[in-house]
């Protein structure tokens, strides 16, 4: 609960902040972002799997409304006693709403490559490794803080294929983070 408080007075904050900037988006400007979230995925047969997940996107801006972007990200989560560790790394396109705003709403949809390490300890014996891909759409909000910064809250929606996609079905994440333009 108190985190939920904490996130919420951050987005007020910047949304009050965000009123007083000159920002937005343009052809040509690169974006870093970093950003995190808790995930919850649907296991094939039944039952949720909840994870951490810690990201980061480096992209730009081919037209005043369309980003491309290479993405990587690094999951952990611990299932009875299996140590689960899950990177990625692959792309996504957002297309912006109203870039001269200091709020720009966008949609868009994302492809990567997925590799799911386990670490066993306890009951379980053994360890290894599967991959496979992630892919589905994505929408966001972006709240300028500044000409150059701004914060942003960004839902996916996850499916899985290839091996990985043999134990998770789907899931839904939803994450915040910081972005710089350049």
């Amino acid at each position: 609960m108190e985190k939920k408080l904490l996130l919420f007075v951050a987005f007020v904050v910047a949304l009050t902040l965000a009123g007083t900037t000159n920002a937005g988006v343009k052809q040509g400007d690169k974006e870093l972002d970093i950003y995190g979230s808790y995930n919850t995925f649907n296991a094939v047969g039944g039952g949720s799997l909840d994870t951490t997940t810690v990201a980061g996107t480096l992209g730009y801006f081919v037209s005043d409304e369309l980003e491309i972007g290479l993405v990587g990200s690094w999951s952990d989560l611990s299932v009875d006693g299996l140590g689960l560790t899950m990177w990625g790394i692959g792309g996504n396109l957002k297309y912006h709403f109203g870039t001269q705003n200091t709020v720009v709403p966008y949609a868009g949809g994302q492809f990567l490559y997925e590799k799911l390490e386990a670490e066993a300890s306890g009951s379980w014996s053994g360890g290894g490794s599967v991959d496979g891909y992630l892919y589905g759409p994505l929408a966001g909000l972006k709240f300028f803080t500044s000409d150059r910064t701004f914060l942003f809250l960004e839902y996916q929606y996850q499916l899985y294929g290839g091996d990985i996609g043999d134990g998770i079905d789907d899931g839904h994440g939803v994450y915040v983070g910081i972005s710089f333009l350049f």
